[in-house]
């Protein structure tokens, strides 16, 4: 059995016509299917055949059903602007539905034109009745004789839908419990195991998108061997050189045990059960808030008079300005451009200077020209986050070490927030801003804040 086209697969390989007209005829139908206009649609109603009958009454001149794939599973096709409005009824109904991604309305009016063409061609083709049980993507039952032989059924097949759900039906009422689906990936055998009852038939296939095609078979192979079905192993193990073939036993295997005897482990005493009034609440097992007075500890007297200021930048115009502001209001400010190796002792020497270290100013990234690849936007990220890290440790470490304020450390990016929806974001800054939230977490006295 196959699905449309796949009838054409099916029927060759049942003997109804040869390799070579079988290409012929699937040739000749896509070629006339081609020359049609593009203005067909395709899309799937998850509702019954009946429900979707219904549904298209009213443009039965341009729409019509082209496949019957499960219970609740119909594909309409025809005129696109029809097509659009029967789903977007059914949809206000409630009533679910897919687009389908198709290049013509197949199965549809819009097939009309190209009829005769195609049935001229398949009258010129020789037949033969199947060797093998063929259904009827047309009937849904196992084609009877002389049906298929006649152009006039591929004339049908080519307007008809295709009664996929009730073909799986016929085949398993005629005792079909394995279905194999040969394609590039499982397509068929979904739609078919929801055409049975839950838990009906094995359902296996050829091939897989995500899986090696050899170990795919092999699987598919082993539950097929696994159902009874008859494996040709000679034949399997012919490309393999010769086996070794082994006989089991035909007698119950004789079992003694060899496991190691443990040595009996000797414990001591066991301690007394604890009084009734000494057994633990459930409270203390629970985390709780609870304030317990301290004797006040001697904190490093707060910044009095001019303090001085590190600003982190790169090379920019504002830089400067800022140092100025800084100036007019009596501080100083020493600018560094990020990129010294020696951290914690420079920040160290700074906060043991005359004027004390009163804030840090990081916008190394501020001015920096966007990325050019992923690997220099990768760069960029570590190299901002490891600075600002290796300033909060040396920052800690100096001010523990000296008994001093700890200065406060601001972040300044550009770019790094949306304040439009249509804003482009400066994305090699954004870890910055969550590095940030951390420091203000775990180094309260030492976080500023952060400013885009």
């Amino acid at each position: 059995m196959g699905h449309s086209v796949g009838e054409y697969v099916a029927a060759c390989l049942a003997g109804v016509f040869s390799l070579e007209d079988g290409l012929k005829l699937i040739a000749a139908r896509g070629r006339l299917m081609q020359s049609l206009p593009h203005n067909g649609a395709m899309a799937a109603i998850f509702a019954d055949e009946a429900q979707v009958r219904a549904a298209i009454a009213a443009y039965a001149e341009h729409v019509s059903v082209a496949a019957v794939n499960g219970p609740e599973n119909v594909v309409i096709s025809g005129l696109a602007t029809a097509v659009a409005a029967i789903t977007d009824h059914l949809q206000a109904h409630g009533i679910k539905t897919r687009d389908l991604i198709v290049s013509h309305a197949f199965h549809s009016p819009l097939m009309d034109p190209i009829l005769d063409e195609f049935e001229q061609i398949a009258a010129s083709l020789t037949y033969a009745e199947p060797k093998l049980r063929l259904v009827s993507n047309v009937s849904g039952q196992a084609a009877a004789r002389g049906e298929v032989t006649q152009a006039a059924y591929w004339r049908t097949h080519v307007r008809q839908p295709v009664r996929f759900a009730q073909a799986v039906a016929a085949l398993h009422e005629a005792g079909i419990d394995t279905f194999l689906e040969i394609g590039p990936k499982p397509t068929l055998i979904g739609m078919g195991r929801r055409c049975l009852p839950k838990g009906t038939g094995t359902w296996l296939a050829s091939l897989r998108p995500e899986q090696e095609a050899w170990n795919q078979m092999l699987e598919s192979l082993a539950d097929l061997y696994r159902q009874g079905a008859s494996v040709d192993w000679a034949g399997f193990d012919r490309d393999y050189g010769p086996q070794q073939r082994l006989t089991l036993p035909t007698y119950p295997f004789q079992r003694q045990r060899y496991w190691f005897a443990a040595k009996p482990v000797r414990y001591g005493a066991a301690q007394p059960m604890l009084p009734d009034e000494d057994v633990s609440e459930l409270q203390s097992w629970l985390y709780q808030v609870r304030w317990q007075e301290s004797t006040p500890t001697q904190l490093p007297a707060p910044f009095t008079g001019p303090g001085n200021w590190l600003i982190v930048a790169d090379d920019a115009p504002w830089r400067d300005e800022l140092a100025q502001l800084l100036a007019a209001q009596g501080e100083t400010a020493q600018i560094e451009a990020g990129q010294r190796d020696d951290w914690a002792a420079w920040l160290r020497e700074l906060m043991d200077g005359e004027r004390p270290l009163r804030g840090i100013i990081f916008a190394a990234e501020l001015d920096s020209t966007p990325p050019v690849d992923a690997a220099d936007l990768m760069q960029r990220q570590q190299r901002g986050v490891d600075v600002v890290r290796q300033i909060v440790q040396g920052v800690e470490t100096a001010a523990a070490d000296l008994k001093t304020t700890v200065p406060k450390l601001w972040l300044v990016t550009r770019q790094a927030q949306p304040v439009q929806a249509d804003d482009v974001l400066a994305v090699a800054q954004a870890p910055l801003w969550g590095f940030g939230k951390t420091i203000g977490l775990e180094h309260p006295k030492l976080w500023g804040g952060l400013l885009d």
